[in-house]
């Protein structure tokens, strides 16, 4: 009678979950859930991050687009009287009208936004520079020259550092 009873409750106990299996079950159901989720989210700020390169591409683009417009200095046509311009930055310019911009160096020191870019900034350098050809390096110059680096800094609050952009006019 005795190894009846055991049987019997061998027998009930495997028709059934424990609360413990169900807490261990969905334990790793939450687990689980919880790296699915990580991977979107993830995958989610990358596909952002991308979408925010594009922009910023687009954005340095169009104002290199504006800059080579204006690839000339003020005073090249009086060069030998005047010599090239040695201030870089604005005249007598408006800043915050472009149109008023004349020349390539009037673009030193503009931090630009855009309405159509949401959350992206610029920041614009331009130097002077010599190209040396047996090298085949391009250095930064004191003395103005014909030659002129233009770079931009894009940034974006989700940007860990800014994009740099550069280019030799």
């Amino acid at each position: 009678m005795f190894q009846s009873k055991i049987k019997y409750y061998q027998f009930s106990r495997s028709k059934g979950f424990t609360y413990l299996d169900v807490i261990y079950g969905l334990t790793v159901i939450l687990i689980i859930l919880g790296v699915i989720f990580g991977s979107i989210r993830m995958i989610e700020k990358r596909l952002r991050e991308n979408q925010l390169i594009v922009l910023a591409d687009s954005f340095a683009n169009k104002i290199f687009d504006e800059v080579r417009l204006r690839k000339f200095d003020e005073n090249i046509a009086s060069i030998v009287e005047n010599g090239l311009t040695v201030n870089l930055g604005t005249e007598n310019e408006d800043i915050n009208d472009w149109s008023t911009l004349d020349d390539i160096d009037d673009f030193h020191g503009i931090t630009a936004t855009d309405a159509a870019f949401p959350g992206l900034e610029t920041n614009v350098t331009v130097d002077y520079v010599n190209l040396d050809t047996d090298l085949s390096t391009i250095n930064l110059s004191v003395i103005p020259t014909v030659l002129k680096r233009v770079q931009l800094d894009v940034n974006h609050p989700l940007f860990d550092n800014p994009i740099r952009y550069s280019t030799i006019i």
